[in-house]
């Protein structure tokens, strides 16, 4: 390859990859934002304690997916070129380029030296341009707040469980023979994602402060 094309492919292959990125995660964000939503609602209408926490896991795989494999896939030369033609309207200058790459006849000395006076003054923010996508990006930006209100807000299984570990924790005591204060019942997922939340109300409720400060 001519290697005055070298930084304007780099910077190219660098765009298309943030490009692919930002589109990618555009396009999975109603589906992500659903599924994030349906999984805070099963876990506020049956006794799923792993739904919030999943939700969450949900949309974190899903960007870390999205953003690993575009820092790591490959883009091949002529994909570039044929993307920096398109953006700068170059007449597939830089493609003829690459694909003369092992003639050394004048015309195809003229052909890398035209791409590369075209380099010279190219833009690479002008060959690869980020959209925006209004349509799901604004069906998610719906969708997630409406999820991440749920999980925020008390979950009425939360009391169920509070209370099936209460009456397990007083039936064990009365087995044992200790008083009911002496048996700490602890819902360590609600406090580890209390903790996560920096919900102090919510943190309380686990009584996972209890048992730190009993040990």
């Amino acid at each position: 390859m001519n290697r005055s094309l070298t930084p304007l492919f780099r910077s190219v292959r660098r765009r298309l990859r943030v490009a692919w990125a930002l589109t990618t995660l555009q396009l999975a964000a109603p589906l992500v934002a659903l599924g994030a939503l349906a999984l805070v609602l099963a876990g506020r209408y049956f006794d799923l304690p792993w739904a919030e926490p999943a939700a969450l896991v949900v949309v974190a795989a899903a960007v870390v997916g999205v953003l690993g494999y575009a820092a790591v896939c490959k883009v091949p030369d002529m994909i570039v070129a044929r993307a920096a033609d398109r953006g700068l309207r170059t007449r597939a200058a830089f493609a003829t380029s690459l694909e003369l790459a092992g003639n050394d006849d004048d015309f195809a000395q003229r052909v890398r030296h035209r791409a590369a006076e075209l380099a010279e003054v190219a833009a690479p923010k002008e060959a690869v341009r980020y959209r925006l996508l209004r349509k799901p990006t604004g069906i998610a930006a719906v969708i997630a707040p409406a999820a991440l209100v749920l999980a925020l807000i008390a979950n009425p299984q939360d009391a169920l469980r509070e209370q099936r570990a209460e009456d397990k924790a007083q039936a064990q005591a009365r087995v044992l023979g200790l008083d009911e204060e002496q048996v700490i019942a602890v819902s360590a997922q609600k406090g580890l994602l209390a903790k996560v939340q920096q919900d102090p109300e919510r943190l309380a409720a686990s009584r996972l402060p209890d048992l730190e400060h009993a040990l």
